[in-house]
């Protein structure tokens, strides 16, 4: 529902002037996308490389394919593809695309795209033994499949996986073997497709037989994932090593059909038989995906083979050390855009190692971490410690030193919780934000800790006061909440400014404000949240809109604030609020508040989005008289009543028409609204002058544009700014004094200022326009949107129209205003609001 506006044109000096202007109309067509610029022809050597490259291909040991049809396999009844449990050993994972080679009534044999020829039974009994309970195919149109991808995005690049469809080169094969058109085009896209990955060939052609090789090598580690005898990926290993020897695939290949075929000589001996050494052994079948998670989440499914093992605890450790150095495989792959990378079990055991250390080993710079003698040998000194410690006293020290305190203190609470409190005391007195209150925390977990969060509660630090009140109130103590409120009260103003959704900091956090009042709101204490409401009055407005959207999502929201919060006037800086799905234009807290309070009530319907800020005032008295009635509260005040039409009005009105000068002028100026029915019937007359109608809408426009009110806040009552704005009471709109102010905030003629936010709201009645102007502090970053002024007139019925411009000679602001401005202010029949925002230019 809210998030804080950006700006259109960010800029980082005073420099000329860009104006940009957009006007969206209901129903208008979208501008045409550009055409892409047509590919440039593929070279005659280019072509007959890739020929070249089709004969070596058709030319190994694989069916032939010409005039084969096209199919997708279909299986049912599969089990699942992933998980902890291994799935039956004739499980197929398979890249479903291929071409039939043979068929009859019982079943069918394919050519996969992973070039692996595979026959399936349409109907398979229990004594077939398959894993799946029906097998059929579907027809493919090879054309069709060419086509979707040539109309694909380029950007997403090559993946190895044989289902991707992100391989130009193969399709294009496919294509040169079934003598179909498209090869060029094909062709041409692989040319086009950039980035190589490392260890590619820089000659084109080597690259894409390299990355048919590793299409296949995906292939060959999906099966073992999946749990298909390991002869299976061997033999596939071994076609990859002899057919594409100098690709990097086909090294890798190599490497994996030796490990391939220690791990069939390993399932045909028999099981261990010392338990610790069978668990160790059936890690060869442990499966699913892999990663780096905390040190303190289970790594394995505890049904899993690495998860028994896991379940022994410390006394798992010294076999899992001697596993650091063991290359063989499991079948676990992890699988990313350049290929896919089978499991060691030294994977398996260094992650085990991590979660019973409570610490982490493996680097978490990117990628799945390898075993490095780094990485052993601290594995290595952790069970040192242990054995000559203790675990209790290894945990301490972990909690005063190194990079996995939270994770020590966590696992020490848990194991000791007796012993822990000494230790936390010291790491929270020598940590630093945000260690410090990570650290903290954690003492939820820790009901001994109790004394040392009520003095933590005291400290001057708002983010240390809100993480100990956290804890606290987690254990269930509301003494946290007391604490919480006092900083509410005695915050100040200029140390806050909104800033949703960041975490909490130490001293000078400038959303203090919202950090401390979204606690309140989570506690769904109602006399804490009305305190903190009541707390929050002279906070920014960002400030109590955001605590009434906390509130909102509460599973009970209370209506009451809500409805105390009908009466906070004050325009909100720069905050997107919708109703109803339109965007509401310079919204205030008591326009956010009619909404959350309409979800509430029973019998209220939502505030009807409007433009003006007269016609939202009747909409929130109509709301909060709808809440009275469901508290039982008596209706309230009546509301407020336009100006009551005056009789001497139409008499002066046709002396006026008639051309009555200024005697006639001066009285009706005086009427002010009053006299606004009257001009408005007499200028529509149809019998009324073309002279006549020009001296009425003369009137009128005086009196619709004389500034009724000016509403000031973000600077004190005395600043200067504050002053210029105070003068505008009583006068028409001045563009160029609104130009102004604009160009005195971004040229930071007050330091103090960093941006302001000019509403001017002219309703229907005549009453005048209200000024309302919200100054930011001069904190604002000024790398966003700097020195931009942006535009915003929002009219009934209407979208908005935009307008921006660059700092700033004065002269061009002023222009830019009066040409998006002066058309609205001479029509006194409409009714707008328009919305002037400008930050401050950086050095």
């Amino acid at each position: 529902m809210k998030t804080m506006r950006g700006h259109p044109i960010p800029v980082a000096r005073l420099v000329g002037v860009v104006l940009t202007l957009g006007l969206a109309t209901p129903g208008a067509a979208a501008p045409a996308p550009p055409a892409r610029a047509p590919a440039p022809s593929l070279r005659a050597e280019v072509r007959e490389g890739y020929l070249r490259l089709f004969e070596r291909w058709k030319s190994l040991p694989l069916p032939d394919i010409t005039g084969k049809p096209r199919v997708r396999v279909l299986l049912q009844g599969m089990p699942p593809r992933r998980g902890a449990v291994m799935v039956p050993s004739n499980a197929w994972p398979l890249s479903d695309r291929g071409h039939l080679l043979e068929e009859d009534a019982g079943r069918f044999t394919v050519l996969l795209d992973s070039w692996k020829t595979a026959s399936f039974i349409r109907r398979p009994s229990p004594s077939d033994a398959v894993a799946y309970t029906a097998a059929s195919h579907q027809p493919l149109d090879l054309t069709t499949e060419i086509r979707e991808l040539l109309q694909a995005p380029e950007k997403g690049g090559f993946r190895p996986s044989p289902g991707a469809m992100t391989d130009p080169v193969y399709y294009a094969y496919l294509a040169h073997r079934q003598r179909l058109t498209g090869v060029d085009a094909l062709l041409q896209r692989a040319e086009q497709m950039k980035g190589r990955f490392p260890g590619e060939p820089k000659d084109a052609i080597e690259m894409w037989h390299g990355r048919r090789a590793r299409t296949l090598l995906w292939s060959a580690a999906v099966d073992i994932r999946s749990g298909r005898p390991w002869e299976e990926a061997r033999v596939q290993s071994l076609f990859i090593k002899e057919h594409f020897a100098t690709s990097l695939a086909g090294v890798q290949a190599a490497e994996l059909a030796l490990e391939l075929a220690r791990a069939e000589q390993e399932e045909a001996q028999p099981v261990a038989s010392p338990p610790i050494e069978a668990l160790l052994g059936d890690l060869r079948r442990q499966r699913g995906d892999v990663g780096l998670a905390a040190p303190d989440t289970e790594p394995f499914p505890a049904d899993s083979p690495a998860g028994r093992v896991l379940a022994l605890g410390l006394e798992a450790a010294p076999h899992l050390l001697r596993l650091l150095d063991d290359t063989r495989l499991t079948r676990m792959v992890a699988l990313s855009p350049t290929g896919a990378h089978v499991v060691r079990r030294r994977d398996v055991a260094i992650r085990i190692l991590e979660h019973l250390a409570a610490r982490t080993f493996l680097p978490r710079t990117g990628g799945l971490g390898t075993v490095t003698p780094t990485v052993a040998s601290a594995a290595r000194a952790w069970w040192e410690s242990v054995q000559a410690r203790g675990e209790r006293a290894t945990l301490s020290a972990g909690v005063t030193t190194g990079a996995d305190r939270v994770y020590q203190a966590r696992r020490l609470i848990a194991r000791y919780p007796l012993d822990a409190l000494p230790p936390l005391e010291r790491a929270i007195g020598e940590a630093v934000a945000p260690l410090r209150l990570e650290l903290i925390q954690e003492l939820a977990a820790l009901p001994e800790a109790r004394g040392l969060l009520f003095r933590l509660l005291r400290e001057p630090v708002a983010g240390t006061r809100l993480t100990a009140a956290r804890a606290l109130l987690e254990q269930g103590d509301l003494s946290g909440v007391y604490a919480v409120l006092e900083a509410l009260q005695t915050l100040a103003p200029e140390t806050a400014e909104a800033e949703p959704d960041s975490e909490p900091v130490e001293e000078g956090a400038l959303d203090a404000y919202l950090q401390l009042s979204e606690f309140v709101a989570e506690t769904g204490e109602e006399w804490a949240q009305e305190a903190a409401f009541r707390a929050l009055e002279k906070a920014p407005a960002n400030a109590r809109a955001t605590f009434l959207d906390s509130l909102s999502e509460a599973t009970s929201p209370p209506s009451r604030i809500f409805a105390l919060a009908l009466d906070d006037r004050r325009h909100i800086w720069e905050y997107y609020f919708e109703q109803r799905g339109v965007e509401l234009p310079a919204p205030r807290v008591c326009d956010v508040a009619a909404v959350h309070l309409a979800r509430t009530l029973q019998d209220a319907a939502e505030p009807e989005p409007r433009a003006s800020l007269v016609e939202r005032d009747a909409e929130i008295e109509r709301v909060r008289a709808a809440w009275r009635r469901e508290a039982g509260l008596p209706a309230g005040a009546p509301l407020g009543r336009r100006p009551a039409p005056s009789p001497a009005a139409p008499r002066l009105v046709r002396l006026l028409a008639a051309g009555g000068g200024d005697a006639a002028r001066r009285p009706v100026l005086a009427l002010a609204a009053a006299a606004v029915p009257a001009l408005r019937r007499a200028a529509d007359a149809p019998a009324t002058s073309a002279g006549a109608t020009e001296r009425l809408m003369g009137v009128w426009r005086e009196i619709a544009n004389r500034v009724a009110a000016v509403e000031v806040s973000g600077v004190p009552s005395g600043h200067a700014a504050a002053t210029l704005v105070q003068g505008w009471r009583g006068r028409a709109v001045d563009l160029r004094g609104i130009a102004q102010l604009l160009v005195g905030v971004a040229r930071q003629t007050w330091p103090e200022v960093g941006g302001c936010e000019v509403i001017l709201d002219r309703p229907l009645d005549g009453t005048g326009v209200r000024v309302s102007v919200v100054f930011a502090p001069g904190a604002s970053d000024p790398d966003e949107g700097a020195g931009v002024l942006s535009v915003r007139t929002m009219l009934p019925g209407k979208d908005g129209v935009e307008a921006s411009v660059e700092v700033w000679p004065l002269p061009d602001v002023e222009r830019t205003l009066t040409a998006k401005l002066q058309p609205h202010l001479q029509d006194p029949r409409r009714d707008f609001v328009c919305v002037l925002n400008a930050r401050r230019a950086s050095d």
